[in-house]
């Protein structure tokens, strides 16, 4: 049996804290005590799980405080602004928003399907991405509030880290068939026995068995042999880590021999939640909504594991459990395929702060972000300038926010309809769109690029008026800019 309570800390200070069971006639059964210190930080820092990142990787940079943990902390900040010294080396993960639904191999259930999100501006988390060698500096502003004595008052901190971009070797093929797997682990069963290991069946009844070995120096001694990698029917077991092997297939019924895949050991030494295959930092959820996540494991410059299934155990938890509630499934260990996964249930409206550790003293951490209640619709949006689009409010709870008020934090780059929600991209740039209601503060970003090309394309190379389609023919018109192709279409008789 479990409780939990919240406490809201008023002055600076220490105190404890006491928890006791009672009997009916009020006896104690059992208590224990907690230490509680109250004070203002002093400083801030930047956290990551690595100081090194490979190009094409990515990676949760979030602020930390030397005392506490970001649950005391982060709802007392806001207007976090993230700056890079030189985006040529690392960039922010580009803020995009999606519905997660069952083609992605996520298990939801609910009123509708959860909507994630893995990017924004300006949240608590971020998440960098390598793009080239070199190293840059990551820096962040952020603004806390802090009430003292009756009194509130504002604190602003400033952070920054150095990341390094690791470059690949000048022939780094292999990279895209290597399997990345912890040192001692047994495998699934990766390497399919026959040609039909997938289901199809043998229509020439022929025997396709297939065959695997690993390819190796034959020189090396017979102690090293002892920790090495070894391929045990459909399973690979693997040695000491830094070893990297490939593996020969052969089809015994042809004769013929290829590379299967190749393999890399590595320690495990960062941890991520996921959604498919991305990473995510929102989660946007109505009441009894259940949404099923993946837990991923990489390496120190962030390579995402193949398999570890149990190698790092992790710890998941949150600063609400009234709001959120976090379930391991227990069919399987939690596992699905190569990763585990847990599921979060949103129980009442509010906010909650989940984060996923790995039980290993140096804590690495990463956290999603769970709205329960009312949404804006669209989110993360990326537009041409000129174009219009409609917001408006989803999801649960939509008698809390009753009548409200739109609003855009830079009126030049897209003007919104105070009352009907109704935008306009006016010029090239990125601004909030804001939903104030009595009871209820939403907030999205928009960025308004420039059109740089229109392209018409024909359905076809010859059009006649002979046997026209009966709505006519469908040009495809599409506004071009560096990083986003809209399409649209009209039709002519």
């Amino acid at each position: 049996q479990s409780a939990t309570g919240k406490l809201s800390a008023k002055t600076v200070g220490n105190s404890t804290v006491r928890a006791a069971v009672l009997a009916n006639g009020g006896t104690v059964i059992c208590e224990a005590f907690g230490r509680v210190e109250v004070g203002i930080p002093v400083a801030m820092a930047l956290s990551t799980q690595s100081d090194r990142l490979c190009i094409g990787c990515s990676m949760p940079i979030y602020p930390s405080v030397p005392k506490g943990d970001p649950f005391s902390f982060y709802e007392t900040c806001q207007s976090y602004t993230w700056m890079i010294a030189d985006q040529k080396v690392v960039t922010f993960q580009s803020a995009r928003s999606w519905q997660n639904g069952l083609d992605q191999g996520l298990y939801s259930e609910g009123k509708t399907y959860p909507w994630l999100s893995n990017g924004s501006s300006n949240a608590f988390i971020n998440h960098v991405i390598g793009r080239s060698a070199g190293k840059t500096k990551i820096s962040i502003s952020v603004t806390c509030d802090f009430s003292l004595h009756g009194s509130s008052g504002s604190v602003s901190y400033d952070a920054s880290k150095t990341i390094l971009v690791v470059p690949d070797p000048p022939l780094a093929r292999g990279l895209p068939i290597t399997w990345l797997l912890p040192p001692f682990y047994t495998t699934r069963d990766l390497l399919p026995r026959s040609v039909n290991s997938f289901g199809e069946q043998d229509s020439n009844g022929l025997d396709t068995t297939i065959g695997y070995s690993l390819l190796r120096s034959s020189g090396r001694s017979d102690p090293a042999m002892q920790n090495a990698n070894a391929i045990d029917g459909s399973k690979i077991r693997t040695g000491e880590s830094n070893a990297i092997d490939c593996i020969q297939a052969k089809d015994h019924s042809t004769g013929r021999t290829e590379i299967a895949s190749c393999l890399r050991v590595a320690e495990v030494a960062q941890v991520r939640v996921a959604a498919a295959e991305s990473s995510i930092q929102t989660a946007y959820l109505s009441v009894n909504d259940k949404v099923e996540l993946d837990v991923k494991y990489a390496d120190e410059l962030g390579y995402t594991f193949s398999e570890a299934l149990g190698v790092a155990p992790v710890k998941i938890e949150t600063n609400y459990p009234d709001v959120l509630s976090i379930v391991m499934p227990r069919d399987v260990n939690g596992t699905y395929g190569a990763h585990q996964r847990f599921v979060l249930q949103a129980r009442s409206h509010g906010t909650a702060l989940v984060r996923l550790h790995i039980n290993h003293p140096s804590r690495k951490s990463d956290f999603i972000m769970v709205s329960v209640g009312a949404r804006m619709y669209p989110r993360d949006v990326v537009i041409h300038s000129g174009q219009h689009l409609n917001f408006t409010i989803i999801g649960d709870r939509m008698d809390a926010h009753g009548p409200g008020q739109w609003l855009s934090t830079n009126e030049k780059v897209m003007h919104v309809n105070q009352i009907t929600g109704e935008a306009h991209a006016r010029g090239e740039g990125i601004a909030e769109v804001i939903f104030k209601g009595p009871n209820l503060k939403l907030r999205t970003t928009v960025n308004v690029l420039k059109v740089n090309q229109i392209v018409v394309d024909a359905p076809a190379e010859i059009l006649t008026n002979v046997a026209a389609p009966p709505d006519g023919y469908k040009f495809s018109v599409k506004l071009r800019s560096v990083v986003l192709i809209s399409s649209y279409s009209f039709h002519t008789c």
